[in-house]
């Protein structure tokens, strides 16, 4: 991936490894100052992320799965990505 112009780093190639794994337990606490909440999306809904930006209250009635957490988070609260999980979403979308 390259930094996006306008980055302190605009034009430099990063790396990004993904890997396909299965938890072997539910996460059970959260870094609630980082994270508040874990969603599982289907493939799909990661690849389309690249085109919308849904709330979750889509994303729940398309099958997202509440793994932990959101409580606090508003179901009309606009979800999309950046970073890792849009470098995900691009490389999901050209595979």
């Amino acid at each position: 991936m390259i930094h996006p112009k306008g980055t302190p780093r605009e034009g430099q190639i990063y790396y990004i490894l993904i890997y396909n794994a299965k938890l072997k337990n539910e996460p059970t606490k959260l870094k609630r100052d980082e994270v508040q909440g874990l969603i599982a999306l289907t493939e799909k809904q990661v690849i389309l992320s690249l085109e919308r930006k849904p709330t979750l209250r889509e994303l729940k009635e398309e099958g997202a799965i509440i793994v932990l957490g959101t409580e606090s988070i508003n179901d009309d609260t606009i979800l999309y990505p950046i970073g890792t999980a849009k470098a995900l979403a691009y490389i999901l979308s050209v595979t």
